[in-house]
């Protein structure tokens, strides 16, 4: 995929990705899980740099998806934007609010 088609315009993506892009978004994954999910990291990076998207960085938590059980948790909700985006407004971030 490339931004090609797509034009100039400014782009702000949100959602559940259900992919990370470091190990460091996951916790309390067995190790066979998260180097089976090498693949889909740089699958996933790939699809941002082809895209030139950027992921906000989170404020309020570190992680936006958690197992019921409370002993798994990862980074899957995301922000993503496009450069032009930064030239029109600053340095945003996402906030995630406290889980209820």
């Amino acid at each position: 995929m490339t931004k090609r088609g797509f034009g100039d315009i400014v782009w702000c993506v949100v959602g559940d990705f259900n992919s990370v892009v470091d190990t460091s978004e996951r916790r309390g994954v067995t190790s066979g899980v998260v180097n089976s999910s090498s693949r889909e990291m740089r699958e996933f990076s790939q699809f941002l740099e082809e895209l030139e998207l950027v992921d906000l960085p989170l404020i309020g938590r570190l992680f936006t998806w958690f197992h019921p059980n409370g002993t798994t948790m990862s980074r899957l909700d995301r922000v993503l934007v496009s450069l032009d985006w930064f030239q029109l407004w600053g340095n945003p971030n996402a906030w995630v609010a406290p889980r209820d």
